[in-house]
């Protein structure tokens, strides 16, 4: 009787050290997809241009317009600025960045994607290939700062897991 009890008591432990193991290794897989998904969201364009800058935003608050914001300094989240030169030069700004934007500003997540797809091959090249996939698939959000006018720069923040993974300067020629 005594040998069973121990027998029973030893199997038991084993079942918990090893679910316990599995657990831990579970998780750790899952902590790794998360670090890929978001170093895979900066793809080659920084492989181009190595110097990074750094995203600052003072906001809005009193005594302040709410401009207070870009990319300076190096060793930042901000990529390289990105040219866009509209289709017809007598155009402000380009269609379909501005239907984007409109889309951002009123948080319709549905439609920022139906707009990336439609024109997604355009998109690619201002977003990255990666950062357009991950805001299709939903792990990624974009926000913007700026007008999106001629000669002004503005911004596109891309988000992951509820945290400023980069930032992608943006003028309008």
């Amino acid at each position: 009787m005594k040998n069973l009890f121990l027998t029973l008591v030893g199997l038991g432990l084993a079942g918990i050290f090893f679910s316990s193991c599995q657990q831990q290794e579970d998780t750790l897989k899952a902590q790794d997809e998360i670090i890929t998904d978001n170093t895979e969201l900066i793809d080659l364009r920084v492989a181009e241009s190595p110097i990074l800058t750094i995203w600052h935003d003072n906001g809005v608050y009193p005594g302040k317009d709410g401009k207070d914001y870009g990319c300076w300094d190096e060793g930042g989240n901000c990529l390289p600025e990105v040219i866009v030169t509209p289709k017809h030069p007598e155009e402000e700004t380009e269609e379909e960045i501005n239907t984007l934007v409109n889309f951002i500003g009123k948080n319709k997540s549905d439609s920022v994607k139906e707009s990336l797809l439609k024109n997604k091959d355009y998109f690619s090249t201002i977003l990255g290939e990666a950062t357009l996939r991950a805001v299709i698939s939903g792990k990624a959000t974009l926000q913007t700062r700026g007008t999106f006018e001629k000669q002004e720069i503005s911004y596109i923040l891309v988000y992951s897991n509820g945290k400023l993974h980069h930032v992608i300067p943006i003028r309008i020629r």
